[in-house]
């Protein structure tokens, strides 16, 4: 004979049956949450799974010490709550402890026989299905959004922000020796172009440009684009001098070679500023600031010029 229960209060039906949509009216909610959970850490999210799973062994305590089954609809809430903050992957696994904790306490209460019960942790199953979907729309979406705010739309490179950050990640890499070659180039009268055949040749321009300076470099280098028509390239140092002027020579010759944009057959040249040195963890910028100074120095001297300076020895090439 399935166990009796005592009677609830008089707003126990009213709870039970506003309870299972709570996780629902939050879902409606979580669009316009991730907006801001764009560039959330993994820290954070661990910071989130471990708040859960505090809040859902109290729910278990508490469950464990009380007669009833409501306390079910409080750990679909947290669930749900928490796929806002962590992976479809974290969500999982604070699903299936929920489920084991709910399965204790009810083991100890022999509520199994329950349809109370049984109705509920079906449903719980169900929320957590939900709650993992939930989780990897949100993470893909934050992801999508990192992306796009770290990349340069019309070429698909790195940006200033994403260079910015290679940087620092490449310095933290190696510490003192995070010595790296940084070339900035701004292409030669690129304004004529846009002025004479439009902004889509103009964008072609760029595409393809984009497209040989990542042939020039090495698997693990960085073309990025900072400006309307100005890249810098990001490669590690060689303990040769001469590299960083055989690089800046690739990369000269690469850009100049003719484009052919439909009947179109232009030829593009660049200026080209390029520093030797190691990366300053407090300023990972200074090293691009200064190939940028270097590339108005050799701009100052005419167009198509190149200028290199090797911070170790302060030695300088054209």
């Amino acid at each position: 004979m399935p166990p009796q229960f005592a009677p609830e209060s008089g707003n126990s039906n009213q709870n039970q049956t506003i309870a299972p949509l709570l996780p629902v009216l939050l879902c409606s909610k979580a669009e316009g949450v991730k907006l801001h959970l764009t560039h959330r850490r993994p820290a954070a999210r661990y910071l989130w799974l471990t708040l859960a799973l505090v809040v859902e062994a109290l729910i278990a305590v508490i469950d464990l010490t009380q007669k009833s089954v409501i306390f079910m609809p409080l750990s679909w809430t947290v669930i749900i709550i928490a796929a806002i903050f962590i992976t479809w992957r974290q969500t999982l696994w604070l699903s299936a402890l929920a489920l084991l904790f709910s399965a204790i306490a009810s083991s100890h209460w022999n509520h199994f026989h329950d349809r109370n019960y049984q109705v509920q942790f079906m449903t719980m199953v169900a929320m957590s299905i939900v709650a993992a979907v939930l989780a990897a729309h949100i993470t893909s979406k934050d992801e999508r959004l990192v992306r796009l705010s770290m990349t340069d739309a019309l070429t698909g490179l790195p940006n200033r922000l994403l260079l910015a950050d290679r940087m620092a990640q490449r310095g933290r890499q190696r510490g003192v020796s995070a010595e790296v070659i940084v070339s900035y180039l701004d292409l030669d009268d690129f304004k004529s172009v846009n002025d004479r055949y439009g902004h889509t040749i103009g964008d072609e321009v760029l595409r393809q440009v984009a497209h040989r300076l990542q042939s020039v470099v090495r698997a693990g280098d960085t073309v990025a684009r900072v400006g309307g028509d100005e890249f810098v390239v990001l490669t590690t140092s060689a303990s040769e001098p001469p590299e960083a002027t055989r690089l800046t020579e690739r990369i000269a010759s690469a850009v100049q070679q003719p484009l052919i944009i439909g009947e179109l057959e232009l030829i593009q040249r660049a200026t080209i500023g390029t520093v030797v040195g190691s990366i300053d963890l407090a300023d990972p910028d200074h090293l691009v600031m200064l190939a940028d100074k270097f590339l108005t120095e050799a701009k100052a001297r005419g167009k198509g010029r190149t200028r290199v300076v090797d911070l170790r020895s302060q030695k300088v090439g054209n």
